[in-house]
């Protein structure tokens, strides 16, 4: 899938589960976020997406920094592991909290992949302490044109003002603040693509049903369908609280009901996310 041929009315969704219901769960959806040491570690994962990115799916090709930590990959391991499975663009590595660092690796692995693979496209991701660290990265990945950018679900300004007795809701806010303050540059550029990493409020893809909002993301990757789903938790509840456990890839299998309520979470998602 090529980026002209992404849905204008949808927000893609990358439906992070374990590998057993990949064929049950991930299917639903034509983008993907595959994470580099899932495709190292286990070859049904990777053999799966490789088949979907035939089929005509869009992959991104995450570089698990959230999972195992900076750095740990090299770009030939990120290439490597996009050949595997044939994905469309590639995260580069980056600094947690640390938007010069991350600038740096960027422009590293930008030179470093025109030269051995210039078909793929290059992934950046938002990084810093404050707002003003935000603006400055995003100006920084206009200026060399990067093919897409990264806004996590971790990033919290120090210097924000807005509070909410919820945390998931008021992150999701803080969120959709910041890819707001972005427009005014974005409008006036190429218009990379804009995904959302991760999830801390479902309700939060709401949020980007507005023009400005709306022109700007591409599209999001959660694990919110499937672990409240073992759960028996719906994410439509009015009263939602971020689960604390983690996505376990090797999980056996669930029971009917578990199946049930994961399937309507990623039909509220579905729902959620269009424009």
């Amino acid at each position: 899938m090529n980026t002209t041929d992404f849905p204008d009315n949808e927000i893609g969704l990358g439906i992070i589960c374990p590998t057993i219901y990949l064929e049950r769960f991930a299917t639903k959806s034509w983008y993907h976020l595959v994470l580099t040491h899932k495709v190292f570690e286990d070859k049904d994962y990777a053999e799966f997406y490789k088949k979907r990115s035939l089929a005509g799916d869009y992959i991104t090709l995450d570089n698990s920094s959230y999972e195992v930590g900076d750095g740990v990959f090299s770009n030939e391991d990120l290439l490597e592991a996009a050949n595997r499975v044939g994905a469309h663009e590639i995260m580069a590595n980056e600094t947690y909290q640390d938007a010069a660092d991350t600038l740096w690796k960027v422009q590293e692995f930008l030179g470093w992949i025109r030269e051995y693979a210039p078909h793929l496209k290059v992934f950046g991701t938002i990084h810093g302490l404050f707002e003003a660290d935000y603006v400055w990265l995003f100006r920084q990945y206009l200026a060399l044109k990067l093919d897409t950018i990264g806004i996590s679900c971790r990033l919290d300004p120090g210097d924000s003002d807005f509070g909410h007795p919820n945390d998931a809701y008021r992150k999701s806010v803080i969120r959709a603040r910041i890819v707001k303050s972005f427009f005014p540059y974005w409008v006036h550029s190429y218009k990379p693509e804009i995904h959302l990493l991760g999830m801390n409020h479902p309700a939060e893809l709401t949020f980007y049903k507005e023009p400005v909002e709306g022109q700007m993301v591409r599209s999001c990757d959660s694990s919110a369908a499937y672990i409240n789903g073992i759960q028996c938790a719906d994410l439509d509840q009015f009263d939602y609280v971020k689960p604390t456990e983690k996505l376990d890839f090797n999980r056996d299998e669930m029971h009917f009901r578990q199946v049930a309520h994961v399937d309507r979470n990623i039909q509220t998602l579905k729902r959620w996310a269009v424009k």
